[in-house]
């Protein structure tokens, strides 16, 4: 297998690709090497987790990442609150502007 990374600094990088036929890419120029086997990443409640490499030794690890879910959540909140306002102001804006062109129409065809 073959492992491209971004490197992130000259100490690490994330991986971006994993090639389980590399004879069939080509890869020069890329940022990446040969490894055996990838570790497999533990299960950690309420992370998710990264494959990086260490360098220049290029040793596979993973990082967790901690999922942020009640931000996420109190802010999908009040955007849901704000779009519905603004929905309700956008149909009472429709709902103006069909009058006006209602009495527009009565006044013109008097």
């Amino acid at each position: 297998m073959f492992v491209t990374y971004c490197k992130q600094n000259d100490k690490i990088g994330r991986v971006d690709m994993i090639y389980s036929n590399p004879d069939d890419f080509d890869l020069s120029g890329t940022d990446g090497f040969d490894v055996d086997e990838i570790p497999e990443a533990n299960t950690v409640p309420g992370t998710y987790s990264v494959l990086m490499v260490k360098l220049p030794s290029n040793e596979l690890y993973y990082d967790y990442i901690a999922i942020q879910t009640s931000n996420s959540l109190e802010q999908l909140i009040n955007e849901n609150t704000l779009l519905k306002s603004q929905v309700k102001a956008h149909s009472e804006r429709s709902d103006f502007i069909e009058d006006v062109i209602s009495e527009l129409a009565t006044q013109l065809y008097k």
